[in-house]
């Protein structure tokens, strides 16, 4: 992640959380997936992002985010 993201202020605007199996046993893996972006007409940015939690073999929770952010995530 860039230093702008990461001292950036953002603002979580709506979260969903999808379990995909029933069994959550073993996490082996997070992924954060920038998914898009737009500026607003106050020059900041809806940024909307998913993390994905992964076992050894399959999804097993996914987590879309959208955030207001002060600077861009597109870089």
């Amino acid at each position: 992640m860039n230093e702008g993201q990461k001292n950036g202020a953002s603002w979580l605007l709506s979260e969903k959380i999808e379990l995909l199996t029933p069994n959550i046993s073993n996490m082996s893996a997070i992924a954060l997936y920038f998914i898009s972006e737009k500026e607003t007409s106050k020059q900041k940015y809806v940024v909307e992002l998913v993390l994905k939690i992964l076992d050894d073999t399959q999804e097993i929770a996914r987590v879309n985010l959208m955030l207001l952010s002060e600077v861009t995530w597109c870089a």
